[in-house]
């Protein structure tokens, strides 16, 4: 719908009093607004597709891997049940029990993989502070105390969270 919203709301290019040049400016400007909103707006809307895309490309296969397996064995027990009732000397008693329990897994896996969705990874500041809030001790820095200060005033330890802050990052970002 947003060409609904594209309709022009530039002043009058027919207004008598103004110049040729003027016009002209004023028509520049409003159509450089125009392509500027419209190009903002395919800019915002490519990149909720893309990164839409990329979500559930991760989220299909991650459940795929962690589902497929399950699947398999439900079949199988389903199988094994369906035949167990077919012969008139066979109980399917525990079998149903097992595909009950077996069941009852899968949806605890399914509600372990919305839960999961609903809280998103930790950011590396987040990270930072909770290691800082566990006091997380580092005892050394190049042989001796982080908390002394070096020759240009910082403390070792500010530079030892700068060093992992960014080594924190490069594991977030590239997803191990």
């Amino acid at each position: 719908m947003s060409w609904v919203t594209a309709v022009p709301r530039c002043d009058d290019v027919f207004d008598e009093d103004l110049d040729e040049l003027s016009v002209q400016n004023k028509e520049w400007t409003c159509n450089m607004e125009r392509r500027t909103k419209d190009g903002f707006r395919d800019g915002i809307d490519a990149g909720k597709e893309a990164s839409l895309q990329q979500g559930f490309n991760l989220g299909y296969r991650e459940g795929a891997a962690k589902m497929k397996a399950i699947g398999q064995f439900k079949g199988i027990i389903s199988a094994v049940r369906c035949w167990c009732q077919s012969q008139p000397s066979m109980r399917s008693d525990p079998i149903t029990q097992l595909l009950q329990k077996v069941e009852k897994h899968e949806e605890s896996l399914f509600e372990a993989m919305r839960k999961a969705q609903e809280m998103p990874p930790p950011g590396v500041s987040e990270l930072v502070g909770d290691m800082d809030d566990l006091a997380v001790d580092q005892s050394y820095c190049g042989g001796s105390d982080y908390s002394r200060i070096d020759q240009d005033g910082e403390s070792c330890r500010k530079a030892w969270l700068m060093t992992n802050r960014h080594q924190i990052s490069a594991v977030l970002q590239s997803g191990h």
